[in-house]
């Protein structure tokens, strides 16, 4: 037996092998065992894992490890899809579970498998936008507020909102206004709580006019905002202005006016800058009789306007001049005449006295001018007060019945008025110059005389026809020559703007294969009621290029006074360029045994400036077959704008073979005696034909067996086969004239000779009459017009087209029947002799020519060297030709007395003035002589014994003649003043020295001084008002020098005193921290004093430096200077808790508004606050409420706490009210516009309602302009509005352009067609009817005859139709007026 370890199997259900059957190995695959004998359990076989690597647990639990299988689960039964995946560039592969992966990239790499490369990937721009340029990230910063490589600088300042400006007046009597602090807020992109800062404080103080307050913030990046605020102040406040008290003055006897004085007048204004006074008059004005208003008026720099009135009323008397003669006074003592030679005696002051008091009764006034001695006769002036009415004749009356006529033995009374009249000018006023630049004065001036009468007042100018300011000056006079005057200003301006006329519409076409010509219209013409010069400006040039479209070209006309005027009107440039088309050439097809042929042509070609493509459209198909011998295709291309272009081309069939005519010989016959025609017959032509056998139609262009005009007649025979080919011969009818014309002239003319003795001569041409029935114009040897001096004969012919000549004659007469033209020298003035009524006059002898005769006689009436006395004298000249014709002249010689009269005045008079610096004159009257003896009184411009005021006065006197010769001569009257001026000084002064100084500027009121004779007193003084005084008194002395070198003195004190207390330097505030006892260890700056006047003054002060507890502390400090004032000053130190409370805000809101609203309702969560000393004692506060309403927009809610120390602190959250609803718009209806003759309409309509649950007001914008021209038939009009937070609401509405204009139809004029003779019809041919329409391209038109219809004898009305496509129809008719040919 063989030793076999195999044998028994040791394997259990394994596969034993033996080596060298010595030892046995075990196979246990399959058996699910293992071990040696496989004699163990092995969860690994069979393997479970699919390929992995199975691993046993304690030959109970397998494990499988799937790597490298490509699979994956417990038994790596699930495909495992991260197996040979490739995540590129350091990425993991993540399963998804359902047989997915996910490649989680790192870096900046991205894609499935991590492919791509994004530097944006991780976002390196901290604020701004990330672009890959050249696989570089770069950072676009725009509209960030940020900048730096990755926008992560903070470069925007901070965003102040202030309000944009802010007005109110000052307060009243002040000059200022003070203001609480803006409502400034301040937002940054940082999201940091920013302090705001001003340059003006909290409760400024503004003064008049316009502020800019600029308000900062900086933010930690040290960047910074800013807003301002123009702040205005108005002075609404008038100034405070007193006038002096009304003032009552009378004039003296003959003084119509009178110099008035009051004391300045002073305004003051809240603003503290004096006011500008202004017055139409000022003190010492001259003032006439009347009351009058005087009216002062305060601007201040702000245009407000105070004023003040009052009157200055001057009683003027009424002033008679009485002159009396009597020739003694009852119980006169002394000799009348004696006492009237010294006018200081007492005697000649009795009689005065007398003389007054005799008409006491009457006047309390009474003044003697003068006496006339020896005469005795007396003037004297008697005055009334205002009120007291007096005529000439009533007062005359009241003389008589006084004590006059008791005292004087009275020969006469004179009374002269010496009264002027009232007159008042109305106010300033103001007035519209009228259409034609001319206005009608609307003012009436009128005065009074001094009984009430009214008196007419004439005003100049009273023609105006320019604008300006005119001073109107009008003037009043009495009956008794007594005048008065006035002034106002009459502003005339001009509102009427310039009359400007725009050129009517315009329509161009476009340029040959352009969009766009050069629109070129008659300029605007402007026409104004006042200015030649006239602006004129338009919105386009004349002449420049215009695209395709319509424009509305704008003139506006200025004139010279700034008043403009419009006017517009339209430029349309159209596409009128057709289509270019190119049809094919013309065709030639031999026709078929039926005369036929069909006939193909290639498509024509189009070309158009639009650069568009279009079909053409013919009236035949290629490959119709024709039967007309020659028919016309067109063809035709409209393109978008309906310009229709054409072509034609020619289809020809061809018959080559034409009939055979002969005709008959020529003819010659003469004329019918007195007719211009013959009657001719002929034998027929004989045509035959290849093709149509008889089958031929002859004519003849004229009637055989009928009469014929002079001359050669062609007779044109033409033969037509039945194929339309034709032949022709012709032969000559020749009927010839042998008659001459007949001429009938007109009859003999007598003609008047002119001023050269020759004379034109026109007549009727001659009348011509010929058998030829022909007109003829007869050639006379004298042409119709000619001159003629003598009697001639005018010989006429005529010859006719067959040069068979008449003639005839006339005869011309020429007459003299002019005057001679004599002429005179001119009218004489001449003087007489010295001494002698008479002179020797001598002239030029009269001169005379004639027309037609040399020799003229010439008489007078008069002679040339004649002695003549003064008087005036006609000389007469009478001059006749050689044919008895007269003519005539004369002048006038005047002698006149040329020498003026002599007069010889008194001396010059020196009187001493008055008071009034007035004096009484008389004088002897000036001796006149003249050379004819006459007695003449002289006149002088000064009544003798008037008054005078003046200091010198030069009295004219003078005496005319009878002739008007006047002589002259002067004197003077001089014044003499001998008393001294009138000066006042003021009271005197007393002031304090100015602030910080030794010095004091005093002024006091003007110094006036008086004089009875000079308006002008110079005032001189050691002092000015306004200078500068030192401390201690002063004397101030003026002196008053007037015009005659008499003079006055006066004078006062100035005393300045030291009023000016030290001045203390305390302005200083000290602040310290509490320390950990609530005390502080509190120091200051030393106080000192300074004085004006005293350099050595000592301060005291309450306390002491040291250590303070938790308080608030005044020093009061002070320093009396040696004028004992006493200087005072306060400063503050203070001992504080600095440290504020914490507090946290909530987050910000950011919400929509409620629908329909621009509000919204926020709540939000309280803020948290604490505090490091006071605990609870904490005030806190908001700006806003929570849960209420808030507007659109973003709102600054501000949280407070203030601790139990006023520490406080805030923050600030924002809540953003976002408004997201669009406008909504309400558009017009629908309209329907009518179009124009382009088919285009101007439309306008209403503009669309907008509303907004902002509550604001929205302007909406549409695609078409209103009052545009629209020319589509239908326009949709889309508008819109914005709100201010970008929400667009749109609607739409139609304008549709109605077509109611009918075609433009045109029919030829009326036309008359003779039947040939023979025949009682005739072919009529007429031009087709032509038609246009704005709208449509396509017109239907329809008629009752048709061209080239056969018309029997008769009137025939044609019409024509026309409909467009939008069914307006018009109408047209001619009438065809067919008429037979007579034979003779």
């Amino acid at each position: 037996m063989s030793n076999d370890p195999c044998s028994p199997n040791p394997c259990n259900e394994g596969i034993c092998s033996s080596n060298n059957f010595i030892t046995a190995t075990c196979d246990c695959s399959g058996t699910g065992m293992k071990g040696n004998t496989c004699n163990k359990n092995d969860p690994c076989s069979p393997n479970p894992c699919n390929g992995g690597i199975c691993t046993s647990h304690n030959n109970v639990t397998a494990t499988c490890d799937c790597t490298g299988t490509g699979m994956q689960g417990e038994v790596c039964e699930l495909i495992n899809p991260c197996f040979g995946a490739t995540c590129m560039n350091g990425g993991t592969c993540n399963d998804l579970g359902n047989g997915t992966f996910y490649c989680n990239c790192t870096g900046n790499y991205e894609g499935d498998k991590c492919e791509t490369y994004n530097p944006c990937l991780l976002e390196p721009c901290v604020n701004g936008q990330c672009y890959i340029i050249n696989n570089i990230a770069t950072c676009n910063c725009t509209g960030t507020g940020y900048g730096g490589t990755a926008c992560e600088q903070d470069i925007e300042g901070p965003v102040l909102t202030c309000p944009l400006s802010y007005s109110t007046n000052t307060q009243t009597g002040k000059a200022t206004r003070t203001i609480e602090e803006f409502n400034v807020t301040v937002e940054d992109n940082s999201g940091e709580e920013l302090d705001i800062t001003s340059d003006f404080p909290v409760n400024a103080t503004f003064g008049i006019g316009s502020t800019l307050v600029t308000y900062n913030a900086i933010d930690s990046s040290t960047n910074q905002g800013m807003c301002t605020v123009i702040v205005t102040i108005y002075d609404q406040e008038p100034p405070d202005i007193n006038c002096p008290s009304n003032i009552f003055m009378q004039s003296a006897v003959g003084v119509p006016r009178l110099f008035v004085t009051w004391d300045q007048v002073n305004a003051t204004d809240n603003s503290q800058i004096p006011p500008t006074i202004t017055s139409k008059y000022k003190s010492n004005d001259s003032f006439p009789v009347g009351i009058t208003e005087v009216n002062y008026n305060a601007t201040d720099g702000s245009g407000n306007l105070g004023s003040c009135s009052f009157t200055v009323s001057i009683e003027a008397y009424r002033t008679f001049l009485i002159e009396m003669g009597f020739n003694k006074i009852d119980g006169m003592p002394y000799d009348f005449t004696e006492a009237l030679l010294n006018s200081t005696s007492s005697e000649y002051i009795d009689i005065v006295f007398k003389l007054c008091d005799s008409v006491s009764n009457i006047s309390s006034l009474c003044r003697v001018n003068s006496f006339t001695n020896g005469s005795v006769i007396v003037h004297f002036e008697l005055s009334f007060s205002q009120g007291t009415n007096y005529t000439d004749d009533t007062l005359k009356s009241a003389i008589n019945s006084s004590k006059t006529s008791e005292v004087f033995f009275l020969l006469y009374i004179d009374v002269t008025d010496l009264n002027k009249p009232g007159l008042a000018c109305p106010d300033d006023k103001s007035q519209l110059l009228n259409d034609s630049c001319f206005v009608d004065p609307m003012f009436e001036v009128s005065g009074t005389d001094h009984v009430g009468n009214l008196l007419s007042a004439t005003c100049t100018p009273m023609i105006f026809n320019s604008t300006g300011n005119y001073t109107i000056t009008c003037l009043v006079t009495d009956m008794a020559d007594n005048f008065a005057s006035c002034i106002f200003f009459y502003t005339l301006s001009d509102e009427i703007a310039p009359n400007i006329t725009c050129p009517s519409d315009v329509e161009f076409c476009n340029d040959k294969g352009s969009d766009y010509t050069n629109a070129t219209w008659d300029a605007a013409i402007a026409t104004d009621n006042c200015c030649s010069d006239i602006s004129i400006n338009a919105n386009y040039t004349n002449g420049v290029p215009f695209s395709i479209g319509v424009y509305t070209v704008g003139y506006e006309a200025t004139d010279c006074n700034e008043v403009t005027g419009y006017c517009q009107f339209t430029v349309a440039i159209k596409d009128c360029e057709p289509p270019v088309l190119e049809c094919p050439s013309n065709q030639n097809v031999t026709g078929d045994s039926d005369c036929m042929a069909a006939a193909m042509w290639a498509v024509p070609t189009i070309t158009d400036n639009s650069g568009d493509s279009f079909s053409a459209k013919c009236d035949y198909m290629s490959g119709s077959t024709f039967s007309e011998l020659n028919s016309t295709v067109t063809c035709n291309a409209t393109d978008d704008n309906a310009n229709t272009g054409y072509c034609t081309f020619n289809i020809f069939i061809i018959d080559s073979t034409s009939p055979n005519v002969t005709c008959p010989d020529d003819i010659t016959v003469d004329n019918g005696v007195g007719a211009n025609t013959a009657e001719v017959t002929w034998e027929s032509a004989v045509a035959t034909d290849n093709c149509c056998g008889d089958n031929i139609n002859v004519s003849y262009n004229a009637t055989n067996v009928s009469h014929f005009y002079i001359g050669v007649t062609k007779i044109a025979t033409t033969a037509v086969d039945c194929y339309g080919n034709q032949n022709e011969c012709v032969f000559l009818i020749n009927v010839e004239d042998k008659e001459t014309p007949v001429l009938e002239c007109p009859p003999n003319q007598n003609l008047t000779a002119d001023s050269i003795c020759m004379a034109t001569a026109t007549w009727i041409p001659p009348n011509v009459t010929d058998n030829s029935r022909n007109t003829f114009i007869p050639v006379c040897d004298y042409v119709n017009g000619s001159t003629f001096s003598y009697n001639t004969i005018v010989t006429c012919n005529a010859t006719d087209d067959y040069d068979n000549t008449g003639n005839c004659t006339f005869t011309v007469t020429v007459i003299d029947k002019m005057a001679p033209n004599i002429t005179c020298p001119d009218d004489i003035e001449i003087c007489t002799y010295p001494l002698v009524d008479a002179t020797n006059v001598t002239w030029e002898r009269a001169n005379a020519t004639d027309n037609c005769c040399r020799e003229i006689n010439v008489t007078a009436n008069y002679t040339s060297g004649d002695s003549l006395s003064r008087g005036v004298y006609t000389i007469g000249y009478a001059a006749t030709d050689c044919n008895a014709n007269v003519g005539y002249c004369q002048f006038t010689v005047n002698v006149k007395d040329c020498e003026p009269p002599d007069l010889e005045c008194p001396p010059n008079q020196m009187v001493i003035g008055d008071q009034n610096c007035m004096a009484n004159v008389t004088w002897t009257a000036p001796n006149v002589t003249d050379n004819l003896g006459e007695s003449i009184s002289p006149v002088c411009d000064y009544v003798d014994g008037s008054t005078f005021y003046d200091v010198s006065t030069v009295v004219t006197c003078n005496a005319t003649d009878s002739y008007d010769n006047t002589g002259n001569c002067t004197f003077a009257v001089n014044i003499y003043d001998n008393a001294d001026p009138v000066v006042n000084c003021p009271a005197d002064i007393e002031v304090c020295a100015q602030t910080g100084s030794i010095v004091a500027p005093v002024t006091w009121e003007p110094i006036n001084a008086t004089d009875n004779c000079c308006g002008n007193v110079n005032i001189t003084s050691n002092y000015t008002s306004g200078d500068q005084f030192e401390i201690g008194v002063h004397v101030v002395t003026y002196t008053a020098t007037d015009c005659s070198e008499n003079s006055a003195h006066c004078s006062f004190t100035i005393v300045v005193f030291d009023c000016e207390a030290p001045v203390l330097n305390c302005s200083q505030v000290v602040e310290f921290d509490a320390d950990d006892n609530c005390t502080s260890d509190v120091t200051w700056n030393e106080v000192t004093a300074t004085d004006n006047y005293d350099s050595n003054v000592t301060v005291f002060c309450s306390l002491t430096e040291g250590i303070f507890p938790l308080n608030n502390y005044t020093v009061t400090c002070s320093a009396t200077d040696i004028s004992r004032n006493t200087g005072n000053c306060s400063f503050s130190f203070y001992i504080f808790d600095v440290t504020a409370p914490n507090i946290v805000c909530p987050d910000n809101v950011t919400i929509d508004t409620n629908a329909g609203a621009n509000t919204a309702v926020v709540t939000w969560t309280s803020a948290i606050v604490s505090d490091n000393c006071c605990e609870d004692e904490i005030i806190v506060s908001y700006n806003a409420t929570n849960g209420t309403n808030f507007k659109i927009g973003v709102t600054e809610v501000s949280f407070t706490a203030v601790d139990c120390y006023g520490n406080q602190d805030e923050c600030v959250f924002i809540i953003d009210v976002e408004d997201n609803e669009s406008p909504i718009l309400q558009c017009p209806p629908d309209q329907n516009v009518t179009a124009d003759s382009n088919c285009m309409a101007t439309a306008t309509w209403a503009v669309p309602n907008v509303t907004d649950n902002s509550g604001d007001i929205f302007s909406s914008v549409c695609d078409y302009f209103n009052g545009g021209i629209f020319s589509q038939l239908n326009s949709t009009v889309t508008c819109n509005a914005t709100d201010d937070y970008d929400n667009t609401g749109y609607c739409t509405f139609n304008i549709l352009i109605v077509d109611d204009t009918a075609p433009d139809l045109t029919c030829p004029v009326d036309i008359e067609v003779c039947t040939d003779p023979e025949n009682d019809s005739v072919n009529a041919n007429w031009q087709r009817a032509n038609v246009t329409d704005n709208c449509c391209s396509e017109v239907n038109i329809t008629y009752n005859y048709t061209s080239g219809d056969t018309l029997s004898l008769g009137v025939y009305t044609v019409g024509y139709a026309a409909t467009d496509c939008n069914g307006n129809s018009d109408y047209c008719q001619f009438t065809v007026d067919v008429k037979g040919t007579k034979n003779d």
